[in-house]
């Protein structure tokens, strides 16, 4: 597979004439190509459908070709429309093969084909695909492809023949007998949810189908370049490692104290795993700039300060990487990052002074940066370009702390000692614990609170009003977090108690 600039416009049209390969002359208003394999197969399992009305302006073409890059978008949604449609191009309108394109171009390699994510992520993009086609009976669409897909690796590949079409329809009847006995009391007289029970979407004969034709395809064909869905995907992760932290933090002292420390401080960046960096950082940059004794406790933090701080941790492992390594530029150091699972121990062989093979996990990236040059940038100074991209208060301060070696082997042990690595939900003796290896580890002293800012009186009125939306939306927030949880204690708690 190539890439290359490409136009929006001219792939849809393209994506747009090759869902009409699946079309036969039997194909209804409730048929569409977007599904596991074409329009012949949706025809049989949903005959009787035939008369209901299209959605008005769109034909069956353009509503398969809506319901192919509905399912695409869902099932990654870090991927852009126009990037949909050139995959799906790509493949030849193949949802499945689109998706493995996706997965190999943007180097996830812990995707899990067959996993319980997975099936949920795939039913949910199926029931999207289905109201995004403007399908009668959305729901059906997932009850009918459940019951196929045990059996997609019988049905035969695709041809020219005349009666292929006819070969398609008894495979299909074939299947559905099989595992369901007759396909028409299946789709008739059996209620949808009645249907699924004990029933799994079976994924693996649509991912080894798809496998398949990739073989098959056309290896000239040109795909989206994946440096906009690769920084996304990051973004996502980081954004993961936050989560993680966030879950692991007692509450009371994330309420109070650590909340305000881990937006403006708390980077994934350092020399342990990312959730760990995140806490010792957080924990850190609360005892070296500690916030005023004003500063009140809050029940929620914002998804879009969380989505800035977790770009800016990016920003920040994209400079040090480019700082160590000169000849690395920003788009390889994203790369870099994919496949070390954003994680510095990883990406960079040489973060400890001497090169660790068994960390690195780059291959042919990290490779390259240990035949061409040691680094020629030492990892304080790395550090402080790190700081400065991801917008620290104090880049000297955080320089100073990550890439001191003593500080590095304290905060090993440290988080050995706290067992950060399993992931377990730290106690407030274990801040403190925390708290205190941080002071050991930093020669920063603690910053004096700051003379209060004398601001404008337009300055002063956008600040009011700015902190009333926040106190709004947050009590907004915590009335509709504490309404679902009342309502779940009635009905599924209760459950088990009465």
């Amino acid at each position: 597979m190539r890439s290359r600039p490409f136009s929006p416009r001219s792939r849809s049209t393209s994506a747009r004439s090759r869902a009409t390969s699946g079309a036969s002359p039997i194909t209804s208003s409730a048929s569409g190509c977007w599904t596991f394999t074409n329009t012949v197969v949706n025809s049989v399992l949903f005959p009787s459908w035939g008369t209901w009305t299209r959605p008005a302006g769109r034909d069956v073409v353009r509503r398969s070709l809506d319901g192919l890059i509905a399912f695409l978008t869902h099932l990654f949604p870090y991927l852009r429309r126009a990037e949909a449609v050139g995959y799906l191009d790509a493949a030849n309108a193949d949802p499945f093969v689109a998706a493995h394109l996706v997965i190999a171009r943007c180097g996830m390699r812990r995707f899990g084909f067959d996993s319980a994510a997975t099936v949920a992520a795939i039913r949910t993009a199926l029931k999207c695909a289905a109201v995004a086609a403007g399908h009668p009976r959305p729901g059906d669409i997932l009850v009918g492809w459940t019951v196929l897909s045990p059996g997609l690796i019988s049905l035969p590949a695709p041809s020219n023949r005349p009666d292929a079409n006819v070969v398609v329809l008894t495979s299909t009847l074939r299947i559905l007998r099989k595992y369901n006995g007759s396909h028409y009391r299946f789709l008739h007289q059996l209620d949808a949810a009645e249907a699924l029970v004990n029933r799994d979407l079976q994924l693996k004969d649509a991912w080894d189908l798809a496998k398949t034709r990739i073989l098959n395809n056309n290896p000239g064909k040109e795909v989206p370049p994946e440096q906009g869905a690769m920084r996304r995907i990051l973004l996502a992760r980081i954004h993961g490692f936050y989560l993680q932290a966030l879950a692991m933090l007692p509450t009371g002292e994330l309420q109070e104290r650590y909340h305000r420390s881990m937006l403006m401080g708390g980077h994934c960046y350092g020399p342990l795993d990312p959730v760990s960096n995140i806490i010792f950082n957080t924990v850190w940059h609360e005892q070296a700039f500690p916030a005023s004794a004003t500063t009140p406790a809050v029940q929620m933090i914002s998804t879009k300060c969380l989505w800035r701080v977790a770009a800016r941790s990016l920003y920040g492992m994209v400079s040090f990487l480019c700082t160590r390594y000169g000849r690395l530029t920003p788009e390889l150091a994203v790369q870099l990052l994919q496949v070390a699972e954003a994680d510095l121990q990883r990406a960079d062989p040489y973060l400890f002074g001497k090169l660790d093979p068994d960390s690195c996990a780059a291959g042919f990236l990290q490779s390259l940066l240990v035949e061409r040059e040691r680094p020629p940038s030492s990892v304080e100074e790395a550090y402080g370009a790190a700081a400065v991209a991801a917008f620290h208060p104090d880049p000297s301060a955080q320089r100073v702390f990550l890439g001191s070696s003593d500080a590095v082997s304290k905060l090993k042990k440290g988080s050995e000692t706290l067992q950060l690595q399993d992931g377990r939900v730290l106690s407030s003796m274990d801040i403190e614990i925390a708290s205190e290896i941080v002071k050991s580890a930093s020669s920063h002293q603690q910053q004096q609170e700051p003379e209060p800012e004398k601001l404008s009186k337009c300055k002063y009125s956008y600040r009011l009003e700015f902190r009333d939306r926040f106190w709004d939306h947050h009590q907004r927030v915590s009335d509709m977090v504490q309404a679902a949880l009342t309502r779940f204690n009635k009905t599924v708690v209760s459950f088990f108690y009465y």
